[in-house]
């Protein structure tokens, strides 16, 4: 194996989708190389890795003075090694990255479906955006994206460099909150895990607990996040008298105790790449109720694992039925994660991508 380093760039290391992706990647493969994550933010920690985590500083947080820092050490690191691999995440971290010299290897993984969720994100720069991240993407060795409708909205000239490697959880961290059983048959026992924004559309849960009481049905919601619906959620839960359904717990740094205390997760956003909430829901034995979007036809199979919903006057039906196939179960709750989406098999692709390139 020839004497690489791999660099992993982070706009910043957190609870977000991107970090722990990218932390259970720079976990996978550090036994077989020397990874060093870099964060474009610092934030204080007292975890321990088997990795080194290093955050660019820079004078008044100055973002093009920490893409000279972060060159630098890329500068420095080149003496040492005889290769050196970049694994970026998200716009900025990928715009840093183009920018490094040709005998840089550079990947990117795509983690979301960035000519829908680039609207919501930008607005009016939505187009430019793309654009530019398109471009940059562009100067990349390979681009890592989750599935074949992700892969397929890219440029032609792009997706010759794009490979198809299934987003995936660290495993061993949650394996502690699984439980073998269902947590009850006389309550619909729900979570959402995820920001409270229009994109992720946490009112359409909403009006199906609503529509779900109007039915004499006993049901609870945990709903796990904040963000800018979160006071209109609440006025929602007045105004239908849900106080004694609705539970909201903001944003937590562990929700997997709260998630593992359910039995259906329900996620209706209306544009993601694939959920880490919803991988780590199904790996706690959860049944996922998401929205026929994206790649999530790969992940939830009706009947199996859970059920996807077109348009939100299905959402409530579609819950009363994995409602009953969780029942059908007995007493059982049994890890409900794809074979193709596990850990292992995964973090595998990479090492063989980082060992060819």
């Amino acid at each position: 194996m020839a004497n690489k380093k791999v660099i992993i760039l982070l706009p910043k290391i957190g609870n977000s989708g991107p970090s722990k992706g990218a932390l259970a990647l720079s976990k996978g493969i550090c036994d077989q190389y020397s990874v060093t994550v870099f964060s474009l933010e610092e934030k204080k920690s007292k975890e321990k890795n088997s990795y080194k985590v290093i955050f660019l500083k820079s004078f008044f947080n100055i973002k093009i003075l920490k893409y000279l820092s972060f060159f630098n050490k890329i500068k420095n690191l080149k003496k040492k090694y005889d290769k050196i691999v970049v694994i970026s995440f998200t716009l900025i971290p990928d715009i840093f990255v183009s920018l490094l010299p040709n005998d840089i290897k550079k990947i990117s993984s795509i983690r979301m479906n960035i000519f829908r969720d680039y609207k919501y994100l930008f607005g009016y720069l939505y187009f430019f955006i793309v654009k530019l991240h398109v471009y940059a993407l562009s100067r990349f060795n390979v681009v890592v994206t989750m599935h074949d409708k992700m892969k397929n909205q890219f440029p032609i000239n792009l997706k010759r460099k794009i490979v198809n490697i299934s987003n995936f959880i660290d495993e061993e961290s949650l394996s502690k909150y699984r439980k073998n059983k269902i947590s009850s048959k006389e309550i619909i026992k729900i979570v959402y895990c995820g920001s409270l924004i229009k994109r992720k559309d946490p009112i359409a849960l909403i009006y199906a607990i609503k529509k779900i009481k109007s039915m004499n049905r006993k049901v609870s919601l945990d709903l796990i996040g904040s963000g800018p619906l979160l006071r209109h959620l609440k006025f929602l839960v007045n105004k239908f008298d849900l106080n004694q359904e609705v539970f909201f717990h903001g944003h937590l740094k562990n929700p997997y105790k709260i998630m593992s205390n359910n039995d259906l997760f329900v996620l209706p956003s209306q544009t993601e790449g694939v959920s880490r909430a919803m991988l780590e829901a199904l790996y706690l034995g959860l049944y996922c109720i998401v929205r026929n979007i994206d790649g999530n036809s790969d992940i939830i199979k009706d009947k199996k694992n859970g059920y996807l919903f077109e348009n939100n006057t299905e959402l409530f039906n579609k819950i009363l039925k994995a409602e009953k196939l969780k029942n059908s179960k007995i007493t059982s709750k049994n890890e409900l994660l794809p074979t193709h989406s596990k850990y292992d098999k995964n973090i595998q692709r990479y090492l063989d991508l980082i060992n060819e390139i």
